[in-house]
């Protein structure tokens, strides 16, 4: 079942035009103005998506031609954009409209503030389902992992 709450007009204007001046943040990432509009396509097409299947929901959910879903796919391998801009500039982003106030976070998960640097937090947990194979580094290749204990239990070794 599919819920739609009334949104007033003035809200969801406001809405886009925040939606708007973000994306165009993103703009210098992108070597061809073409890319930049099929990123825009994309972030927006997650954004509402029904399902979690991939490339296929963002199709379907804007009723783009089934047409374009070679060129969809061809986005993610192109050379006009490089992951690591993208990673920069949302950082930006992110630090620019949602800044982290990180001494509150910290005592919140009860970090001590004067031992450790605030550097970056990662969300880690059990996935509820074995992921699919991948032709990337298989991830104990790019993981170094620590002992619970050793980490949240067992005072450092001096």
């Amino acid at each position: 079942m599919l819920l739609v709450y009334p949104v007033p007009s003035r809200l969801t204007s406001a809405m886009l035009k925040f939606i708007d001046s973000v994306l165009l943040l993103f703009r210098s990432c992108f070597h061809r103005f073409a890319q930049f509009k099929w990123f825009v396509v994309i972030i927006i097409g997650l954004m509402i998506r029904s399902d979690c299947l991939g490339v296929t929901s963002v199709i379907r959910d804007l009723a783009l031609n089934p047409n374009g879903y070679e060129s969809l796919i061809h986005f993610f391998r192109s050379s006009a954009w490089s992951l690591a801009d993208l990673h920069q500039q949302w950082l930006r982003v992110v630090l620019q409209y949602a800044p982290i106030k990180r001494k509150e976070v910290m005592e919140t998960l009860g970090i001590d503030v004067e031992r450790y640097a605030p550097i970056m937090f990662t969300s880690i947990g059990k996935a509820s389902k074995p992921a699919h194979e991948s032709v990337r580094l298989p991830i104990e290749r790019v993981v170094s992992w620590n002992q619970v204990d050793q980490v949240m239990g067992s005072p450092a070794k001096k």
